[in-house]
């Protein structure tokens, strides 16, 4: 393989791992938000339509994780770049 090959299968490499790293984080920030609104508006949650695992992991990692604002979310996760939503439930149940 030429070094020029070479460099495009690192390139690849690093794309699809930014790639999963923001999905999986837009997904966290995204029951984080959920979280967030419930507790801080003082919503009861059996009003909320919507499915009640979602509204329990909303709850629970708002909860684990009480920052002021997404961007310190991100910067206070465990496991780096392998960061999922999966890995976070795993931690509180």
């Amino acid at each position: 393989m030429t070094d020029f090959e070479l460099a495009i299968i690192e390139e690849i490499k690093a794309t699809l791992s930014e790639g999963i790293y923001f999905h999986n984080l837009t997904e966290i920030e995204t029951y984080w938000l959920v979280g967030s609104m419930i507790i801080g508006y003082d919503l009861n949650p059996r009003l909320i339509d919507i499915p009640e695992h979602v509204k329990k992991t909303a709850i629970n990692l708002y909860k684990k994780y009480p920052v002021k604002d997404m961007e310190d979310l991100a910067n206070i996760l465990p496991h780096g770049k392998l960061v999922s939503l999966a890995k976070l439930k795993k931690e509180w149940t």
